[in-house]
């Protein structure tokens, strides 16, 4: 049903990480803190998310800021480093594709994805049902502008050592503390 649409891909995304207090340098390649419980993953989830460009982490930090924090603890949110990533070819669906949405059945598509569960459920079962090993996802920080992505990367779909599929460069730009954004 879903083979139709899925088509591979190899290309650069975008990934930000905290600066820890101590100065000491985080692997960007790390997967410790891909552990699902967010818009496209459940719990228990190994899932990789990649941004388009700058501009879109930027607005997609600030926004998960001003939902899950404080705006206390948001001015006080750790340094974080920008990281180019390299994907080697991997396969890949496109929810944000008017035909596979229909397929899926989905109704209302993008702003339907700011309900995490709808996200999460077309995300399982296109993980579930498909050979894809990612999906790229409307970015809800700029619904209006369907072009740009968001890559959702199933690690447990990528073999025993996803991080053949990845390549980092040294990091580009430093965010600032709290909301900020990017500089």
């Amino acid at each position: 049903m879903l083979s139709p649409f899925e088509k591979t891909w190899k290309g650069i995304g975008f990934r930000h990480i905290p600066v820890k207090a101590d100065g000491m340098k985080l692997d960007p390649l790390n997967f410790k803190y891909c552990y699902g419980n967010h818009r496209w993953s459940a719990a228990k989830q190994w899932t990789f998310y990649l941004a388009e460009g700058v501009d879109i982490l930027t607005v997609e930090w600030g926004r998960h800021q001003a939902e899950s924090r404080s705006p206390k603890l948001a001015m006080n949110a750790n340094k974080r480093e920008v990281f180019e990533i390299r994907v080697a070819k991997i396969l890949t669906i496109d929810l944000r594709d008017a035909n596979v949405l229909k397929t899926l059945g989905g109704k209302g598509a993008p702003n339907c994805f700011l309900d995490k569960g709808k996200a999460r459920k077309e995300a399982d079962f296109i993980r579930l049902h498909s050979d894809a090993q990612a999906i790229f996802v409307p970015v809800i920080g700029f619904l209006d502008h369907i072009d740009k992505w968001n890559l959702v990367i199933f690690l447990e779909k990528l073999g025993s050592d996803p991080t053949k599929f990845f390549k980092a460069k040294e990091p580009r730009f430093f965010t600032s503390t709290g909301n900020q954004g990017l500089h």
